[in-house]
């Protein structure tokens, strides 16, 4: 998301360094200093080097994984898009990243930052909060993508909003974290401005907030204290943006000079601190400060998203048996002389935590009167410590 008509950007990218959500591996041969192996088989690029990963997304080419170092150039393919909903019934339709098995047909979202995404299944929901954290000095939220990809189709999902000023609620499809890389097409919803809802899009890593429109909901109804449904409804011909199943807005390449989004996509939900130790424009956008600011006694409050479903209905369906997606990962105890495939660490974190910048929960968001990110900074540094043990010799990452 980005700031004035953001997208999930902002609450995703805190991570601007996120580099791999969505980004092909480099041309030149070898990220990796030394060749991986069977144990540890995928070379995986992050902010600080690359590394060779044991764990399924790390051999995923969406995460960046480079053949050319990877073992018997492990890579599995990109999870192109298969139609589905997903009522969130169980806690199961929701995991850590780094517990993704390599089947993109068992679960349907993943949190992009485990440890610092304040995201649970509840009651028949999936449920975004957004924390005060002290070390940030703003709140700590939530980026969640979906595992598989699209290119045209229709996402529809039914939201009920965060509420309060400087808080930020995004559903948005978006090729990358990173704004500078891809398309990205947004609803943006206000938490001091529930009678109201926002849309936008962005094409190649070009911001241009001119594009951003807003809607009036029926006299009544709010963003904030009731469910609506929204659609993102993509073509190539045009982009609609609907309402409990009313078009408020079609888009099409002859509105935006050819300046369409057309690239691959993932479905992002995310909520985040706007008015909180942000650039201006971006409080100003957010209608912040956030209460918890300048008040001490609202700090323990939670700001709270909630997605009742999300169906998606492809343009393709990507009919690829689920066994390509999944990479050969030989355990070190199955090795000759058991357990003599290296241990590996990663540097600068502990298992289950993340640097206080990924905490953020916000997306690279930018404000056009800013000219710069207002997310958190150093995401994917420290996400990649998780309690899941990794069997691998790293080489110095994060």
């Amino acid at each position: 998301m980005r700031a004035p008509s953001l997208s999930l950007a902002a609450v995703v990218a805190a991570a601007t360094v996120l580099v791999l959500a969505a980004m092909t591996p480099a041309a030149e041969a070898g990220l990796c200093s030394k060749a991986c192996d069977k144990w540890s088989p995928c070379c995986v690029p992050s902010a600080n080097g690359a590394f060779c990963a044991n764990q399924a997304w790390g051999c995923m080419e969406s995460e960046g994984c480079d053949k050319d170092s990877s073992y018997n150039k492990m890579c599995t393919p990109r999870p192109m898009c298969k139609s589905f909903r997903e009522d969130f019934n169980s806690p199961a339709s929701l995991i850590d990243k780094y517990n993704y098995t390599g089947d993109p047909d068992a679960v349907h979202f993943w949190r992009e930052f485990p440890g610092a995404d304040y995201a649970e299944v509840e009651n028949g929901n999936l449920v975004l909060s957004l924390k005060w954290n002290d070390k940030l000095g703003r709140g700590q939220g939530a980026t969640i993508p979906s595992v598989r990809w699209m290119q045209y189709g229709t996402v529809s999902a039914r939201i009920k909003t965060a509420s309060g000023p400087g808080v930020v609620s995004s559903f948005i499809t978006k090729t990358d974290i990173s704004d500078k890389v891809g398309d990205e097409i947004d609803w943006e919803f206000i938490g001091a401005n529930a009678t109201e809802v926002q849309t936008n899009s962005y094409w190649n890593g070009n911001i241009d907030y001119t594009r951003g429109k807003q809607y009036l909901l029926p006299a009544g109804q709010s963003t904030t204290n009731e469910y609506h449904v929204y659609t993102i409804d993509w073509s190539p011909e045009r982009i609609k943006w609907q309402v409990d199943g009313n078009t408020i807005r079609t888009m099409t390449p002859a509105d935006v000079k050819n300046e369409f989004p057309t690239a691959i996509a993932r479905v992002y939900f995310s909520v985040w601190d706007g008015g909180c130790n942000q650039p201006p424009g971006t409080t100003k956008w957010a209608l912040g400060p956030t209460e918890w600011c300048n008040d001490a006694s609202k700090r323990g409050d939670v700001k709270k998203m909630y997605i009742d479903w999300v169906e998606v209905k492809c343009a393709t369906e990507d009919s690829r048996d689920t066994k390509e997606f999944k990479p050969t990962i030989v355990p070190p105890t199955s090795a000759s002389g058991a357990n003599n495939a290296p241990k590996s660490t990663i540097k600068g974190t502990s298992s289950g935590t993340t640097t206080d910048e990924s905490a953020g929960g916000s997306s690279s968001s930018k404000n056009p009167k800013d000219g710069g990110d207002n997310g958190a900074t150093s995401v994917i540094a420290s996400i990649m410590a998780v309690s899941v043990p990794i069997v691998a010799a790293v080489a110095a990452l994060f």
